[in-house]
């Protein structure tokens, strides 16, 4: 449980000789101060903030003054008082360091999901019109009778472009599901990186990131695609 503390406390005060009570007509027993309402959390100062008003005070006939009953004089006065009022910085340093924690929080969350394999980025228009060479890497599915489900990664690299079919060829290396998934660019793609397993892959589910073979349908899905990439031509 956080303790929250709020004090209020005496930020400045000033004898003013040119003013008389009110109450008692005396002159120069003046005394006008300027309080501060400080806030805490388990003792630690969080914000600070200036009271608008200023407290009077006669030391003549110990009575406190309504700022009203002063007037313009009065007035002025603590106009002047509450311009040499200055809030420590101390007093906002545990607000600082919530900041400063939160910045650090989102940074690292903004650190972590541009680095984070899961939300690499998919290029619509890539699988929309696809050009030899281009890369995907695929979640890629196994069905058994039991089962269907994602058992590893691996790449897939695009070698021909028909009318409503385009030919795949596998990566040699698959990164098995239970190790952290890679990046499409940690995956080594010269052509020697690929084995001789070709896929001819249905366009139209291609444009919705699966992997279906021409002439099946989604149920038979070899793999999702999880990132695209068009290697710029050398």
């Amino acid at each position: 449980m956080i303790f929250l503390g709020l004090e209020e406390k005496v930020a400045a005060s000033k004898m003013f000789p040119g003013l008389s009570c009110p109450l008692c007509h005396t002159s120069g027993e003046i005394e006008i101060s300027v309080n501060r309402v400080q806030i805490s959390a388990a003792f630690i100062p969080m914000l600070a903030m200036t009271i608008r008003g200023g407290v009077v005070q006669c030391h003549h006939c110990q009575q406190p003054v309504k700022l009203k009953l002063g007037g313009e004089p009065f007035k002025s006065a603590l106009r002047e008082l509450k311009s040499t009022v200055r809030t420590p910085l101390y007093l906002y340093s545990g607000l600082v360091a919530c900041l400063l924690g939160l910045a650090v929080i989102f940074g690292s969350v903004f650190y972590q999901d541009r680095h984070n394999p899961y939300t690499q980025p998919i290029e619509q228009a890539q699988l929309a019109s696809p050009q030899v060479g281009d890369l995907y890497e695929v979640g890629v599915n196994e069905k058994t009778p039991r089962s269907f489900g994602t058992i590893g990664h691996t790449l897939a690299r695009v070698e021909r472009v028909g009318e409503g079919v385009v030919t795949l060829r596998w990566h040699r290396k698959m990164v098995p599901i239970d190790q952290k998934m890679p990046f499409l660019q940690d995956f080594p793609a010269a052509p020697s990186d690929f084995g001789s397993e070709t896929m001819e892959a249905a366009a139209s589910y291609l444009q919705k990131g699966m992997i279906v073979r021409r002439g099946q349908d989604h149920t038979d899905s070899k793999g999702s695609i999880v990132a695209t990439l068009r290697p710029r031509a050398k």
